[in-house]
């Protein structure tokens, strides 16, 4: 059997944070690489893919981390300005917390799976897009803001028990990330 989560969408607050070191080999233009995380305080499915479709889910997850680690670019078309651009393309790991719910399955009805989803870890490839604009606070240091989307596609083989019957079954669970952020930024150029 393959559950599918179509998508791993986060509610409410979530904690933003990123690291990256890099250089300049042209005014402007900046290539490093750089650590991407956000802590998710809940999140849910509300459909799963059965490898012929999806079907109707309602799966709450405790908070989860998503992390992404690869190289980076930043690019200021106007330096002297502080508006910048910046992408990254890396490995991604979706650390996601206990879940509970049900699920509309098409053969078995609804399956109450209660907490019974452990905490696992899935793994992928994750993309990074920001847009910025920072000012300058000294001689090398900028201050500003970044608004930044991640988006992950990761998956883990893990093993489910049904509640009702007590059968396992080898289940390959796949989710769709994406987690827009807000980022208070400092810059030493």
């Amino acid at each position: 059997m393959k559950y599918q989560g179509v998508h791993f969408a986060p509610t409410g607050a979530a904690l933003a944070t990123e690291i990256a070191l890099g250089g300049s080999p042209t005014p402007g233009f900046v290539i490093g690489g750089g650590i991407y995380e956000t802590v998710v305080f809940s999140a849910s499915i509300n459909e799963v893919g059965d490898g012929g479709g999806t079907v109707p889910a309602d799966i709450e997850w405790e908070p989860s981390t998503l992390a992404m680690v690869g190289p980076f670019f930043d690019i200021y078309p106007v330096p002297s300005i502080g508006f910048h651009f910046q992408s990254a393309v890396g490995i991604a790991v979706l650390s996601a917390g206990r879940g509970s719910g049900t699920v509309d399955h098409a053969e078995q009805g609804r399956l109450d799976v209660g907490d019974g989803l452990e905490p696992r870890t899935f793994s992928g490839a994750g993309l990074m897009f920001g847009v910025g604009f920072e000012g300058w606070i000294g001689n090398q240091w900028s201050m500003g803001f970044l608004a930044r989307l991640t988006y992950a596609s990761v998956a883990s083989d893990a093993p489910f028990t049904d509640p009702r019957t007590g059968t396992d079954y080898d289940v390959e669970w796949r989710h769709t990330v994406v987690v827009p952020a807000l980022l208070w930024t400092t810059t030493l150029h």
